[in-house]
């Protein structure tokens, strides 16, 4: 299965554009979030040769501006689209105005979405205020893969938790925003370290992993690059 990385901090290609947030392609038809900016999700949709009548689901990881920015763009093009939102997420979603066109479904436990599954929500303290967050399960013959948006409510939490439900079942890929900017380089090893303990046999950090996160990741990605689960 392929994902295909729309919107990241760093792009693999000159001519798409990058910016602070997160957007993936799975399976050539959904969106898993949307960035910050709903121009450059298009163009670089457009870059990589990918309609955006293809798309035919839109999945959220939680309601944060740099994740959510390309909602309004895509309902403007494709009123009526499916939009899955953690749960909680419809309330505090930063533009509400954006979900008008949508049809809204709530994911409050994991819930299939085509050829892949939501996570279910976690919850957590975010800045003084709850934040709910959900990723993309996929299972393919190389094993199970988790894609987060920038977990919140921990990375590790966020896999043990994926590794516990699928307890038997091989684990491949780890990808997506990891939040460990913060974090020095020490802590990012220990994290990563912790990952691939659980089973992960590839850990691919983005967006807001910081520099060190994505020096030690097994592969640097960006906008334009296309991964195979």
């Amino acid at each position: 299965m392929t994902v295909h990385i729309l919107y990241d901090n760093q792009s693999v290609r000159s001519s798409l554009e990058s910016g602070w947030g997160f957007s993936c392609l799975i399976d050539g038809k959904i969106l898993f979030d949307t960035g910050e900016s709903g121009p450059a999700l298009l163009k670089n949709l457009k870059e990589m040769d990918i309609a955006p009548e293809e798309v035919d689901t839109v999945v959220i990881s939680h309601p944060h501006w740099d994740h959510t920015g390309g909602v309004k763009a895509m309902l403007a093009l494709r009123p009526g689209l499916t939009v899955y939102l953690p749960s909680g997420a419809e309330e505090i979603f930063p533009d509400k105005d954006a979900l008008a066109k949508a049809e809204i479904v709530q994911c409050p436990e994991s819930t299939e979405v085509g050829p892949v599954l939501t996570s279910g929500t976690f919850t957590t303290e975010y800045k003084g205020s709850l934040m709910m967050e959900q990723g993309i399960v996929v299972r393919t013959s190389k094993g199970i893969s988790l894609i987060t948006g920038c977990a919140h409510p921990g990375i590790v939490r966020m896999a043990e938790e994926i590794a516990s439900r699928y307890a038997g079942e091989e684990l491949y890929t780890l990808l997506g925003g990891m939040h460990l900017v913060d974090m020095d380089r020490e802590k990012v090893k220990q994290t990563l370290h912790q990952l691939k303990e659980l089973g992960f046999k590839r850990i691919i950090a983005t967006h807001c992993s910081g520099e060190i996160g994505r020096e030690l990741s097994d592969h640097r990605t960006g906008v334009g690059d296309i991964l195979v689960l």
